[in-house]
């Protein structure tokens, strides 16, 4: 079975899921790098991605997810130039709650079962 993977504590409150719960209830779940956020208006970050790797969902690989801002309790605190596994809605939208994770404190042994396992997923599905 996958293994979990570290969260961040915030004011935010959150029901604490696995991963595999956080993956069958998101619409898209990617692997990519955080290039950069930019304020985006209406209180939202657009969090610029490189290196994606899609792990569920469908259309075009996506560049950029959307996030709240750093006045917002609830939103993922991403670090420019890190890897993460992100969680979003169809709008592509990501929330601290959905379940995101820095890769860094993720064996490469683990990172190779949670692909593996998501192609699995994927392939049951279709």
């Amino acid at each position: 079975m996958l293994c979990g993977l570290p969260g961040v504590s915030s004011a935010c409150s959150c029901i604490t899921n696995d991963f595999q719960t956080n993956f069958e209830r998101k619409q898209v779940v990617l692997i990519g790098r955080v290039v950069r956020q930019l304020p985006n208006g209406n209180q939202t970050v657009k969090v610029e991605l490189d290196s994606v790797q899609r792990l569920k969902g469908d259309g075009p690989i996506p560049t950029h997810v959307f996030n709240g801002d750093s006045n917002d309790t609830c939103a993922y605190h991403f670090t420019d130039g890190e890897k993460y596994i992100v969680l979003t809605d169809s709008a592509m939208t990501t929330h601290l709650c959905f379940g995101n994770a820095p890769l860094k404190r993720t064996s490469d042994q683990d990172l190779t079962k949670i692909i593996e396992w998501a192609r699995k997923q994927r392939q049951a599905k279709q």
